[in-house]
């Protein structure tokens, strides 16, 4: 509970101050780290409304994430969806199997980040793979990226930080 001056509030309520165009002051109350969480309106800025403490009730159970809270509860998620198919591993011992990764990452060509990413991903998982004994190699090492970065412009030269060093303070 988050205590000021005898009142209270439960810990994961957010309390937001407005300024409304007919100069009436309001106070929000969201879950934080949700999302469209408001579920209470009021000018008091601790409420002791029994209905306050109702909403926030109703606010929290419907508003209670829907993750795993494990990764290995994730990973048997997946593996029991509809989305995993039941190849061998071996295939990827295959050279063809970089042609048929490169194509499944066509689904992400719109975006070269996530189309980079997706192959991140399964060459990842493919190392911890070969390296754990699951396979005896793979052929997805390097795969060609389609994104491409020059941040050149936010290295600082040597002009630049004597720039600096002349005009910073000790």
């Amino acid at each position: 509970m988050v205590r000021h001056r005898g009142h209270k509030l439960p810990a994961e309520v957010h309390r937001v101050r407005a300024k409304l165009a007919d100069d009436a002051v309001r106070y929000y109350f969201n879950l934080r780290h949700q999302k469209k969480s408001c579920f209470w309106k009021d000018d008091n800025p601790f409420p002791t409304d029994p209905a306050f403490f109702t909403a926030y009730l109703a606010a929290r159970e419907t508003g209670k994430p829907k993750t795993c809270h494990l990764a290995s509860a994730m990973v048997d998620a997946y593996l029991s969806s509809a989305e995993f198919k039941d190849d061998p591993a071996a295939m990827f011992e295959e050279p063809a199997s970089r042609g048929e990764v490169n194509e499944w990452r066509q689904q992400w060509a719109h975006s070269a980040k996530q189309f980079d990413y997706a192959g991140t991903v399964v060459t990842l998982i493919l190392n911890w793979a070969r390296d754990a004994g699951k396979v005896a190699e793979h052929h997805c090492d390097r795969l060609p990226k389609a994104y491409k970065v020059d941040r050149a412009e936010v290295v600082w030269t040597e002009a630049d930080l004597a720039t600096f060093t002349a005009h910073a303070p000790e």
